[in-house]
């Protein structure tokens, strides 16, 4: 029991000590002067390795392109539009040729792919119908 007093004894000081040492101290604080940074122009590289220059840069594609991806667009909407529907009118009744009609099965997805066919034509013609009159005078 006595050996546990000590013990006791010993820890409670431990702890006012460790109190006494906790003090924070103070820090000291440095105060620099910023310098003013002014703007520097992009110095990034392109592939060439020289720097890039502002140029006025044209769109991929041209007047013509859109006009036949809108086109595209139109025709596969149609399509979407012509396999749409096939509600019964009662629904006690079944009727296959509503749902399984030529117009649903075989004309819709055609010219949904006509639509897309369109689209990829819309890609890939020129921009310029006269590049080929120009490549010929060029040669």
């Amino acid at each position: 029991m006595i050996y546990t007093k000590k013990l006791f004894k010993n820890i409670i000081m431990s702890k006012k000590s460790d109190k006494k040492k906790s003090n924070p101290t103070k820090k000291k604080v440095v105060i620099s002067q910023k310098k003013k940074v002014t703007p520097t122009t992009s110095r990034s590289r392109g592939f060439s390795g020289s720097t890039r220059e502002p140029s006025n840069t044209a769109f991929v594609f041209g007047k013509k392109n859109y006009i036949f991806m809108a086109a595209g667009v139109g025709i596969i909407f149609l399509g979407m539009l012509l396999m749409s529907g096939g509600g019964m009118d009662d629904p006690n009744v079944w009727e296959p040729e509503v749902i399984y009609g030529w117009r649903r099965t075989l004309l819709a997805p055609l010219v949904i792919l006509v639509g897309l066919g369109l689209e990829i034509y819309a890609i890939f013609v020129d921009k310029d119908s006269n590049s080929v009159v120009k490549a010929n005078e060029a040669a």
